[in-house]
């Protein structure tokens, strides 16, 4: 019952992301209904518009903070689907053999590398605990580790982005795209 919530929650994210402009299009709603109501009855003209407002800017500020977290997965979690579906493609053949170590962990690295690639990747810059999106410059200076969970940076200070994570939708994406690539090169 939780994974159905999670799924439907998950697609209304995505549908909010691709058609309301990061959460404007529930806030305009909600504007519309608000301006709505006052027509028909007899509110101030006054209290619409500060209320329209208020609503407007939390609708907006609310949309953008949950939108990141509800379409969600880790990467590490993406990285082992990822890897389930490749079997028996040039891309797992290749986690399998060019892995940075013997352990299972460094086949899913291989993969969630090949995966960050492709999309965009959100993390906590320690000792940060908010999720942000991560710059792809900052990907690429960094190798990602713990089976797809840390992002090290090779910096002075040997810096780390923890709480790795990856849009649903996007990951789809990556998988197919990953999955005709190694159609092709197989």
């Amino acid at each position: 019952m939780w994974k159905l919530i999670k799924d439907i929650l998950s697609f209304a994210a995505t549908l909010i992301r691709i058609g309301g402009l990061l959460g404007l299009t529930p806030a305009i709603l909600v504007t519309v209904a608000c301006a709505a109501s006052a027509w028909i009855s007899s509110i101030p003209m006054f209290y619409l518009v500060i209320f329209s407002l208020t609503v407007f800017a939390l609708m907006l500020c609310i949309t953008r903070a949950l939108i990141i977290k509800i379409g969600a997965i880790s990467l590490g979690e993406g990285a082992r689907r990822a890897y389930e579906e490749l079997r028996g493609t040039l891309w797992a053949d290749a986690a399998e053999r060019l892995r940075v170590n013997s352990s299972p962990n460094g086949i899913l690295d291989y993969i969630a590398t090949g995966i960050a690639h492709d999309i965009p990747v959100f993390g906590k810059f320690l000792p940060s605990t908010r999720l942000e999106q991560i710059p792809s410059r900052i990907l690429k200076t960094g190798a990602i580790e713990d089976g797809g969970k840390v992002l090290r940076l090779r910096d002075q200070h040997q810096s780390q982005i923890v709480d790795l994570t990856v849009n649903k939708c996007d990951l789809r994406k990556a998988i197919r795209q990953m999955k005709e690539s190694g159609k092709n090169l197989g």
